[in-house]
């Protein structure tokens, strides 16, 4: 029995196609029919055409994905700055993530898993977590400075004094998610995305972190060094004033 279907007073009418098997990229192919379906939808003004289902799901979830990782790295230059007091060390701490990130794919590839939607959110809890090495540098050398202690001294200190509880909480983590990187159940498929993305970011930020964030300090001081310098040249060309001039 033919039926006429509405939606907001206008009649609708729905042209599905499912993929032969999971090799099709339904998104890449979605992009590419717009210029077309334009085309086509110009010649009658009086039709419209959008995507639904999977797809429609697909561009609600790219942008909750983008909001959400936008946030995320708000919450955490906010949550660093404050018990930091300054404005640049956090990124410093931040450092690590996109390198995370790397790691995550590389994991991926070493699984032979495709990316998803499920390993952009263990990316995102990866940032919550990843941080937690390149913290603990930066606030041993903050400790160092504060004691006294010389600059180039005190960052080669934190990679050798905080190597052992870096290394040893990132080999724990990875090593506790073996399990369910392995499990072939049906149950576990769903978060295997998710495990790759945390447990493979993490070993890989690890080891960038113990070379990346002390260099990162040094190389921070010595241009905060130079543009103080230049401050001083631009402020005062002719010198800088003693007290008593005017």
């Amino acid at each position: 029995r033919s039926r006429i279907q509405r939606i907001d007073g206008s009649q609708v009418i729905h042209v599905t196609a499912n993929p032969s098997d999971e090799s099709v990229d339904v998104v890449a192919i979605s992009h590419s029919l717009r210029a077309d379906l334009d085309q086509i939808m110009n010649r009658y003004h009086d039709l419209t055409w959008r995507y639904s289902g999977y797809l429609a799901d697909h561009e609600k979830t790219r942008m909750r994905s983008i909001i959400g990782g936008i946030a995320l790295f708000i919450a955490l230059y906010a949550l660093l700055a404050i018990p930091f007091r300054s404005l640049y060390q956090p990124f410093f701490v931040m450092l690590a993530v996109p390198f995370g990130a790397i790691g995550a794919l590389f994991g991926h590839l070493i699984m032979d898993i495709t990316p998803s939607y499920l390993s952009v959110f263990g990316i995102l809890a990866l940032a919550g977590v990843v941080v937690n090495d390149s913290l603990v540098m930066v606030d041993y050398i903050n400790q160092k400075l504060q004691a006294g202690g010389e600059l180039y001294e005190s960052v080669i200190q934190s990679g050798t004094r905080r190597f052992r509880p870096i290394f040893l909480t990132s080999a724990t983590t990875f090593v506790g998610l073996l399990p369910l990187l392995f499990d072939h159940s049906l149950q576990a498929q769903m978060l295997i995305p998710m495990a790759t993305s945390l447990a493979f970011g993490i070993l890989f930020a690890t080891i960038i972190t113990l070379f990346l964030i002390p260099c990162a300090y040094l190389a921070a001081e010595e241009i905060r060094v130079l543009l103080g310098k230049a401050w001083i040249w631009w402020r005062f060309p002719n010198g800088r004033p003693v007290d008593g001039d005017s």
